[in-house]
């Protein structure tokens, strides 16, 4: 990559030069895909069945592979830390019930995952990219630009309206997760 390509970007530069981005999801949890959308700036992804076909061709590929919240030389690691004594917050999206069933615990840990489609599927189905509103999905590259050929400046800056509103609603269900998570590290006895 040239040094243009190579650059670390301030918000404020991105918010300027993109109109729009396209992700190929590589993991469960995604910083790009959180700052994009928390800057307002309209998503593209793949459809969830698509991503589910990327991430096993991934996971079965080789050594190599991105989705390392769902390889499982990690699972017994994040299993570990939830056997030592119950999670005392509720992360979201029904964390704590999910991780008092077996296919919750192998979605949430990364158990058997790479063998299940559906397990996988369902893994894909509770990530911030499959939950949150406002991300346009596409089939194809061929699709994705025909759709993105239809929209003009306006209906991007409408799409990032919405996605900003969206994200600082979010933020307040997730400032309270943090706060409870900084609260009990650093009093694990309340």
């Amino acid at each position: 990559l040239n040094e243009i390509e190579s650059a670390t970007l301030s918000y404020a530069t991105m918010s300027e030069r993109f109109v729009a981005a396209v992700l190929f999801p590589h993991d469960l949890g995604m910083i790009s895909f959180d700052d994009l959308y928390a800057l307002g700036i309209p998503i593209y992804l793949p459809t969830n069945e698509l991503i589910v076909s990327m991430a096993t061709a991934h996971l079965l590929g080789g050594r190599n592979y991105p989705w390392y919240m769902l390889r499982e030389e990690h699972a017994d690691h994040s299993a570990f830390a939830f056997a030592e004594r119950p999670m005392p917050w509720e992360p979201g999206w029904n964390g704590v019930g999910a991780l008092n069933t077996t296919a919750g615990k192998a979605v949430y840990l990364g158990h058997g995952v790479k063998d299940n489609p559906e397990l996988l599927a369902k893994a894909i189905s509770i990530s911030n990219f499959a939950l949150l509103p406002h991300v346009s999905r596409f089939r194809s590259i061929a699709g994705l630009l025909r759709g993105l050929g239809k929209l003009s400046p306006e209906d991007f800056a409408a799409i990032g309206k919405a996605m900003e509103k969206s994200s600082l609603e979010a933020w307040e269900t997730t400032s309270e997760f943090y706060q409870s998570s900084l609260s009990f590290l650093l009093d694990p006895t309340r």
